[in-house]
């Protein structure tokens, strides 16, 4: 049999748009993340509607809240996973070889890594809490870049994640309108039912993970407390 040069170009033009997603699969990760952000607000600000709510005020409220709660949970429950996590990594790096990443945090940098946690929580002086910071970073050796870079890399992406989610969300059928422009005119009406479908299911998923949520912490609480 033979393969004609039309299949032989088809199959080299598939390979390389795989290997294009392959390398640019933590930005479709953050779009994907950001629809379904978007999805789940869309429910909310057409329930706002009925009351006349701009759709404007109900999108930054929501934004809003979102990060203050987020804020507050980490405020409240970074000093504590810290200081446990310091007494893990204490533990385990004595069953561990000695060229493993984790001795990088001795002991110096565990009591470095509390102090400056304590002095976040504690109001301390703005010098104390620089010098605590920077003693935690020259404990942390050969491995500061690593962890920097880790770090802001995954900041930036949560960033760009929400910034996306709310310009999508900001405006009206924002993902219907940027589906419409990147599918062909002929699939087009498809691909908008298809979406306004899974909108749908997408945004009861995520209610129902933050019900779930909420009653398996609500369980846990209740169990640990007794």
């Amino acid at each position: 049999w033979r393969v004609d040069t039309g299949t032989m170009f088809r199959a080299v033009f598939i390979i390389l748009f795989f290997v294009f997603l392959f390398f640019i699969r933590e930005l479709l990760l953050i779009f994907l993340t950001a629809l379904v952000i978007a999805s789940f607000i869309e429910p909310v600000v057409d329930k706002f509607k009925k009351y006349k709510i701009p759709r404007l005020l109900t999108v930054m409220s929501i934004f809003t809240l979102a990060t203050l709660f987020v804020a507050g949970l980490l405020y409240i429950l970074i000093p504590t996973l810290f200081a446990e996590l310091a007494s893990l990594v204490q533990l385990i790096t004595k069953f561990l070889p000695d060229e493993s990443f984790l001795h990088t945090f001795d002991q110096a940098t565990v009591q470095s890594t509390k102090k400056l946690f304590t002095s976040i929580t504690d109001n301390v002086p703005l010098q104390q809490l620089v010098q605590s910071a920077n003693s935690l970073l020259f404990s942390l050796s050969g491995g500061v870049t690593e962890t920097l870079a880790l770090t802001f890399g995954g900041i930036f992406n949560v960033m760009l994640t929400m910034i996306l989610a709310f310009y999508l969300s900001i405006q009206e059928n924002g993902v219907e309108n940027f589906l419409r422009i990147i599918t062909p005119r002929e699939h087009e009406a498809y691909v908008i039912s298809l979406w306004t479908r899974t909108e749908k299911k997408i945004g009861l998923w995520i209610q129902g993970q933050l019900l779930l949520g909420l009653i398996v912490g609500l369980a846990i609480f209740i169990m640990l407390s007794l």
